[in-house]
């Protein structure tokens, strides 16, 4: 098996077969290449047409039009070398801030933990409020939680 190769976490890894199992509508093993953008937006992957065209010409060798989980499991691992913790936390932060004001209540942030992506518990999403909000102000100021938090 390949996924040596990949190096990512065994928590990622399941978070990733739950994203392409979702995907792979009839339970075949893959997934169409048409659903790739939504799948790795489901990840937190933000990619350009450009880019996703690049990618599968790199991963898709044969063309299929068709990934199986460990070419999905490449791509994905591809795009979070690319790019920085700290970026992708801004910039998944950046959409969560509806008014731009630089303040996400924390209720928001419950709600998108629980309900899009990897839909955490109420007990693993109150572990990270206590973390991101620990005077329990009800909210957080990302760019403060940006400069003094390094990304796990």
């Amino acid at each position: 098996m390949e996924y040596e190769k990949i190096k990512l976490s065994e928590d990622k890894l399941e978070e990733i077969q739950r994203i392409f199992n979702d995907f792979d509508k009839n339970k075949d093993g893959t997934i169409c290449v048409s659903e790739l953008e939504e799948a790795l937006k489901n990840l937190g992957c933000r990619t350009k047409e450009s880019d996703l065209k690049e990618l599968l010409k790199e991963f898709d060798k044969d063309d299929s039009g068709i990934l199986e989980f460990n070419e999905f499991c490449q791509i994905v691992s591809a795009q979070m070398t690319d790019s920085s913790s700290d970026e992708f936390l801004a910039e998944a932060l950046r959409a969560i801030d509806t008014n731009g004001d630089g303040i996400i209540p924390c209720s928001d942030l419950i709600s998108l933990l629980t309900v899009v992506g990897p839909r955490l518990s109420m007990e693993e999403v109150e572990e990270i409020i206590k973390e991101i909000d620990p005077k329990n102000e009800g909210f957080i100021r990302y760019k403060d939680l940006l400069k003094n938090k390094s990304v796990k």
